[in-house]
């Protein structure tokens, strides 16, 4: 039998992408040219699975001194394996 080969690009993006945070606009700006470039590639590389991840704040050092709720990066890595596996192009791994 023949396989088939698939290909997943996954760009890891924030929910910082779809609405600006005022105190972190360059991240913001950043983030939403990560959304904008997920969009082309989508258009651009058919047959490939564009995958878009928007997370909330994610527990790790760089989200250290913001004080809210955040993901586990564990939490957030399983639900990227489990939408690639469905072949899911958005992803939304947290409750924000």
């Amino acid at each position: 039998s023949q396989t088939t080969t698939k290909t997943a690009v996954i760009n890891i993006a924030s929910i910082a992408s779809l609405v600006n945070f005022p105190i972190a606009g360059t991240y913001s700006a950043s983030k939403a040219a990560v959304h904008s470039l997920t969009q082309a590639q989508r258009r651009d590389l058919p047959n490939t699975l564009v995958m878009g991840v928007y997370p909330g704040p994610i527990d790790t050092e760089m989200g250290a001194k913001i004080e809210m709720d955040k993901a586990s990066p564990r939490d957030v890595a399983q639900a990227i394996i489990t939408a690639l596996q469905k072949g899911q192009e958005d992803v939304f791994p947290d409750p924000m």
